[in-house]
């Protein structure tokens, strides 16, 4: 049982795509929808879109980044925000570059489902678990709430999150920071952790965002209670 207060962790290692509002003609004149909206990629990415009874999309759907916050700050409504979120795909403003080098490298981004941006948006508003008063995805007046938690990426915006062996490079690197001296610290916060050399990585550098960028590691110092 979560309680107000709890750390709460969320980890995704998986693959990113996205969405480019140009592409999707509900968009051509709405004139707060332009440019792209990132995704992160279930497992049925590739799937034919599946409707249940009521119409609510279960299958076949990318979960975009608007749909992540949302459900980030209804999380952090509930049950406050000591909230550590952690991707390492290409997702959250990691657009993918297209040099041949990269070409040459396996990243974490998948190509579109054939899914429209809209149909994306819409399945995330019909999603019944949502608030009454919560933003909707499909809204051409957007605006991400990073109050909540702190989240970081695998990359930023001009790179891509890279494999080795099927392991994803940032994975394997955080996982070694985190066993460092200063990993161990109990004072060391999220800024620190990710600026440190052991988060140094080859064509990519991790990402960070968040009011709580300046804490200690989830929130050691804030969660300790006092007898």
């Amino acid at each position: 049982m979560v309680t107000y207060g709890d750390n709460i962790f969320i980890y995704f290692a998986g693959h990113g795509s996205l969405y480019r509002a140009a592409h999707d003609p509900i968009f051509t004149s709405i004139a707060g929808m332009s440019g792209t909206i990132e995704a992160i990629c279930p497992a049925d990415h590739y799937m034919e879109e599946h409707l249940d009874d009521d119409y609510t999309q279960v299958a076949g759907i990318d979960i975009s980044d608007r749909e992540l916050n949302i459900i980030l700050s209804e999380i952090g409504k509930k049950h406050g925000n000591h909230i550590t979120v952690i991707l390492d795909c290409c997702h959250f403003g990691m657009k993918v570059r297209n040099s041949n080098s990269e070409r040459r490298r396996k990243t974490r981004y998948l190509g579109s489902s054939g899914k429209t941006l809209s149909t994306m948006l819409a399945a995330a508003d019909r999603d019944p678990r949502r608030h009454s008063d919560s933003p909707r995805a499909l809204n051409d007046r957007w605006c991400f709430d990073f109050s909540t938690h702190v989240m970081i990426g695998a990359c930023q915006d001009n790179e891509t999150a890279n494999e080795i062996s099927g392991h994803g490079l940032f994975t394997m690197t955080f996982l070694n920071a985190l066993r460092s001296s200063l990993g161990r610290n109990p004072d060391t916060t999220y800024n620190q952790l990710i600026d440190s050399p052991d988060m140094r990585l080859p064509f990519q550098t991790p990402a960070i965002a968040g009011s709580g960028q300046d804490s200690t590691l989830w929130f050691q110092k804030e969660c300790l209670v006092y007898d």
